[in-house]
Parts: C-alpha cells; sequence; structure tokens
C-alpha cells in the first residue's frame, strides 16, 4: 500500500467517527437556571465533602457549608466529586438528602459530578451512584451520554433574564476513577469521546445561536496541565499538596484552548490546595475543600470556590469563602491582559533622617549589617554637589556585597502571585570610587540567591544581560526610571526623562505582589555582591507602567525628591462628526476626566465617567461646547 493510500484510509476512519459524534450532540435542553435581573449569576462549588452517614465530622462540613450559603446567596451550588462514601446505594441516597438539606431549604437548586471514591467502597457502580442522584429535590444534573465515557457528563444552559436564550453554559465532565493494568496503576482521565462530545456540543450551540457562549467547566480530577499552570501562570491561591491528576494526557487542555469558549476549569481532589492560574487566557482552579471527614491541614480553613459569571460578558469573578464568612483571593477571569492603570504606592525621602515612607511602607533593612552602614545627611556632609543647585536630605547606601540590601514592599495585588506592570524611579549619584564598578539596582527574588535584575554596569551603562544603554558618571545625580511591562515583554530605561533604551524581560523580572508569602523585593542587592556605594534623595514605586509622557515630564532630579504625581502636558484633538465631536489626545497619565461646558463663564462639569483610554466620541445639543481633558495619576 503506497503512502498516499495509508493517509486516505486514516481519512476515512476519521471522518467515519466525527460523523457519529456530531450526530449525537444535540442542542442542551433549556434550563432553570437564569442571571438575576443585575446580570449576575453567581455558583458556590463545594469539593470532595466525603459524607459518610452523617457522622460528627459530617455535622462540622454541613455547619461550615452552611455559614457559606448564608454569605453568598448562590443561584446555584456545584459538588465537584468524591461526595459520598457510603457503603450502599440507599445510604448514599440519604448522604446527598442530608448534605444537600442546606441547599434545598433555601430554594437553590443544585448539580453533582461524580469523583474517584464515588461508588469506591459500595456494592453498587459509578452509573448507578449517579443515576440514583438525579431525581432528589433540587438536583438539575442531567443523564450524560450513554455510547461516551464516564456517567456525570451534562452541560447546563444559563438563560437570560427573562429565561428565553441560553447566554453562558455550564459543561460537567466525568474525569472518572481509577486505570490499572499491566503498565499503569493511575487514575483515570476524560478521554477523547468525552472531548469530542463536548466539542461537537460547543459547535452545536455556536452554529444554533449564532455566537459562541461564554462557558466554564467542573470535573474532579484535575488535568496534568494543572503542574503548568502553577509553574508558568499568573497564580492566586496555594499549592500545599502535589497536584495528583492522571499520568495519561487524554487532551482536554488543548482542546478548550482550540475551542476557547470555556474560560475557566474548575476541580477538586486535593484537598490543601486553592490555587487558581491563568496561563494563556485559560483558567484553571481549584475550588478548596470543604469536609472534616477527611484529611485537611492544621490551621488550613475549610471553604468553597464562588463563580460569578456576567450576562453577555466573558468576565467571571471567582473568590474563596471560608467557613468563617472570610473572602479572600478575588480574581476576574477572562480579562484581557492586565489593564496598565498606575498609582504611586511607595516613595521615599529620608528627609527624616530613617526609613520612613513619604507613600506607603517605610523601607526595612534586611540585615543588621545593611543597618550599621547605612548613614543620612544632607550631601553637603557627605562633600557631595547639590541636587540641581540646593542642598537635600539623603541617604548613603554601602557597598552591600552579598548582603540582601533594603526590603521594598509596595502592596501591589498585582495579577494574582506576581506584578507585572511596575515602575521604579530613583535620584541617585555614585561617587568616584563607585564608577568602575557594577551597581544593582533591583533584585527581585527575596533570598537573593540569583543575579540582580537591573544594574549600571562598569562603563555607566543601564540595563542587564548584556544590554546596557545610556551612561552616566561619576559625582552627578540622575533621575533613573525602569517601566516594566512583562505583559509586553519589554522594559523601557530613562535617564533624566531620556528614553535611553528598551530591551526583552519575561516572568524573571515579575515582583511578588501583596498575596504572596513573601510580598517585596530587594533594593540594590545582588547574589555576589556586585553592588557599589550609592547616593539616594528620592526613590518612587509606581504600580503599572508610566507612559514615556510622563518620564519626559520629570526630567531631571531636584532636591525636593521625585514628584508625588506624574502628569505630562496633555495634547487634546477635537473632531465635529455630525451631532458628536470625537476627541483623542496624548500625554498624561490615566483614568482621564472628561469635562465640557456650553460658554467660557459657565462651569466645567463632567461630559463622561473616567476613562482609561485616550479618545472619547460625544454628542453635543448646543451652539457651542469646549472640552478639556484632566490627567489623575
Amino acid at each position: 500500500m503506497s503512502w498516499g493510500q495509508r493517509v486516505f484510509a486514516f481519512g476515512s476512519v476519521v471522518t467515519s467517527l466525527i460523523t457519529s459524534a456530531a450526530a449525537a450532540a444535540d442542542l442542551p435542553a433549556a434550563s432553570s437556571l437564569k442571571f438575576r435581573a443585575d446580570g449576575t449569576f453567581k455558583i458556590v462549588a463545594f469539593g470532595d465533602i466525603h459524607w459518610n452517614g452523617n457522622t460528627t465530622e459530617d455535622q462540622q462540613t454541613l455547619q461550615a457549608m452552611e455559614t457559606i450559603l448564608a454569605a453568598e446567596t448562590p443561584d446555584l451550588v456545584v459538588y465537584t466529586g468524591d461526595n459520598c462514601t457510603s457503603g450502599t446505594l440507599s445510604a448514599m441516597q440519604q448522604g446527598y438528602r442530608q448534605f444537600t438539606a442546606p441547599v434545598v431549604q433555601r430554594g437553590i437548586s443544585w448539580a453533582a459530578m461524580l469523583g474517584n471514591h464515588d461508588a469506591e467502597s459500595g456494592n453498587f457502580t459509578r452509573q448507578a451512584a449517579y443515576e440514583a442522584t438525579l431525581g432528589l429535590p433540587g438536583n438539575v444534573s442531567r443523564p450524560g451520554p450513554t455510547n461516551i465515557h464516564g456517567f456525570s457528563n451534562f452541560v447546563l444552559p444559563v438563560m437570560d433574564t427573562t429565561g428565553a436564550h441560553p447566554e453562558a453554559l455550564l459543561y460537567v465532565l466525568d474525569s472518572n476513577a481509577y486505570f490499572r493494568d499491566s503498565n499503569f496503576d493511575t487514575y483515570d482521565w476524560i478521554h477523547h469521546d468525552q472531548i469530542q462530545w463536548y466539542q461537537e456540543t460547543s459547535e452545536a450551540c455556536r452554529q444554533a445561536y449564532q455566537k459562541t457562549l461564554p462557558a466554564c467547566m467542573f470535573f474532579h480530577i484535575p488535568l496534568p496541565e494543572i503542574n503548568l499552570h502553577f509553574a508558568q501562570g499568573e497564580v492566586t491561591g496555594v499549592e500545599q499538596e502535589n497536584p495528583c491528576p492522571s499520568l495519561i494526557n487524554g487532551g482536554l487542555w488543548a482542546a478548550l484552548r482550540e475551542n476557547k469558549d470555556v474560560i475557566a476549569v474548575f476541580n477538586g481532589h486535593d484537598h490543601i490546595n486553592d490555587f487558581i492560574a491563568n496561563l494563556g487566557g485559560l483558567w484553571m482552579g481549584y475550588v478548596r475543600g470543604i469536609s472534616y471527614h477527611t484529611y485537611g491541614k492544621e490551621g488550613y480553613a475549610k471553604g468553597a470556590r464562588v463563580i460569578q459569571m456576567h450576562a453577555g460578558s466573558s468576565l467571571v469573578d471567582t473568590w474563596l469563602r471560608l467557613e468563617d464568612g472570610e473572602a479572600i483571593n478575588p480574581v476576574q477571569c477572562g480579562a484581557a491582559s492586565p489593564t496598565n492603570t498606575t498609582k504611586l504606592l511607595g516613595q521615599w525621602d529620608f528627609d527624616q533622617g530613617d526609613l520612613r515612607a513619604t507613600v506607603g511602607n517605610a523601607l526595612e533593612y534586611a540585615q543588621d549589617d545593611v543597618r550599621t552602614g547605612t548613614h543620612f545627611g544632607s550631601a553637603t556632609q557627605f562633600g557631595l554637589p547639590p541636587v540641581d543647585g540646593s542642598d537635600a536630605q539623603i541617604m548613603q547606601v554601602p557597598a552591600l556585597g552579598t548582603m540582601f540590601g533594603y526590603i521594598m514592599k509596595p502592596g501591589d495585588r498585582g495579577n494574582g502571585q506576581t506584578v507585572l506592570q511596575y515602575t521604579l524611579l530613583f535620584d541617585l549619584l555614585y561617587p568616584a570610587s563607585a564608577a568602575s564598578s557594577w551597581r544593582a539596582l533591583l533584585q527581585t527574588d527575596p533570598a537573593n540567591a540569583s543575579d540582580g535584575e537591573f544594574f549600571f554596569n562598569p562603563s555607566g551603562g543601564l540595563g542587564i544581560s548584556g544590554t546596557y544603554q545610556g551612561q552616566i558618571v561619576a559625582n552627578t545625580w540622575y533621575r533613573v526610571g525602569l517601566v516594566v511591562d512583562i505583559v509586553n515583554s519589554k522594559v523601557s530605561k530613562f535617564i533624566n526623562g531620556v528614553k535611553v533604551g528598551e530591551q526583552s524581560v519575561g516572568s524573571r523580572w515579575a515582583l511578588n505582589s501583596s498575596s504572596s508569602s513573601t510580598p517585596y523585593a530587594l533594593l540594590f542587592a545582588d547574589d555576589n555582591g556586585e553592588n557599589a556605594m550609592t547616593y539616594v534623595n528620592s526613590i518612587q514605586y509606581w504600580s503599572g507602567c508610566l507612559t514615556d509622557d510622563n518620564l519626559a515630564a520629570l526630567g531631571k532630579p531636584t532636591a525636593a525628591g521625585l514628584p508625588p504625581a506624574v502628569s505630562a502636558k496633555i495634547q487634546m484633538r477635537a473632531t465635529r462628526q455630525g451631532d458628536a465631536i470625537a476627541l483623542d489626545w496624548t500625554g498624561g497619565s490615566a483614568p482621564f476626566r472628561v469635562q465640557s461646558k456650553p460658554a467660557l463663564d459657565q462651569p466645567w462639569v463632567d461630559a463622561a465617567t473616567l476613562q482609561t483610554n485616550r479618545g472619547l466620541t460625544n454628542s453635543i445639543d448646543t451652539p457651542a461646547a469646549f472640552y478639556r481633558v484632566l490627567g489623575e495619576p
């Protein structure tokens, strides 16, 4: 048989399989679930209940769920598997009635899927376990297709506020239980026929409604890519045990990325993990364990994941609600790249002869030897030139060697566990003794166990990794700016308001956010001592990326230090478009306030809500109108 014949024959088989699956993918029937009048739909997901006969531990679990339900009042509760471990089918049904009672009593619908432990110790099958729950009060779970792996495979439409048309989809897949043969002893996986059913159902909905319905997906056992998301994604929450997916990758992650309708997937299984992570626009997260009847961790509160969808939007808000009622770790999924909004979170001017902050948190000495070597005084006292013609109060940073320098805690929430966009500004001078040295500015590793992130090299160039641009000389004050934009993989470098260059940067340059267990970076530190004596008049930390115009407006250093507000001159252009006027502008810092008035002797009034973009079209109904744009850094 020729290679051409081989390809043709294989293609025939695949076509036959796809045709068969497509015929089985029907549109999901309408459901009783619908968005509220305010356009929201809220889900509480409880993971790994392990109900076992209404024991004392079960009652503790029930109380935790009661508290969370009272705090959230959801529209749907989802149980993500390993729900009931009773040994008989009748006991299992009774267990479901017991742990769903707080939901049913509140008139809330619920849905459930199977985990690996459901029916594991009973005298009944997983199919029987699932089907026995379908008639229970409040359960909106549906019978799954009979010709694919697993049993709890179904999709629930969330209807619009009138209940007439689907606005979103909730997919539930059975991640099955175990797979054992002569080569493997592992957890099972979501199989190809299940994935194909999801793809065909999604496409059927897309064709029927002429749009892609945003979706969330639930299953019990995490996908193998959960490790990839934690290692390389934008992470919020904790990993306190190694994730336990199947050793066999069924391919669902790739299908989700290609299909682009599922915003986030949620799973249980690993009780003391609760992180959610974004990688390439697909979010993957744990729901956090709720049970007192199975393993946990001392001091780690029980909790649940809350998921809130929005009608007509691909944005999904999610957070964790704990058993004591506290809500933590809010994240918005489905958003585009993080919005670049700027805010001054930290400023240090050293006018009081210590590390106190003008804005934000004080700097801290990382080690006692750093405290001993640090001195404060005026430029004149240190024998240095004035700053822009005037004396100034400054800090003398010693040659730190391998010491950790100064702890900077900007309190930047960033994006999950990391900060991807930030700006650092320094007013500094290097004495002649430091001119031929490497001079570290920032160390993102709190342990100072790796190379610093930005340096001046012995030639006075600013940068890292062989790319050093601009030039400074000894005994001269400079205003140095680093605008780090990992979202767009670059850092922009400025000296005295002049952009001296850009270079590529990656995740190494991300800072730890305020939700990290080590929420700080180190100033002037480097693992192998590439630093030198430095004199500093002022330092600022901004969340977000200041613009080139902002940095140009800042210019050179002054004795007063860095200004607490940054505003470049705004230049606006107005174009008449019939009964409307189109405004666009450059300069300034977002958000922008657009104001208008019908005559020069009238007061200014806001013409629109605060704008983050640099343009606006506004209707006018007066013979004349005057506009202005104000930047609000």
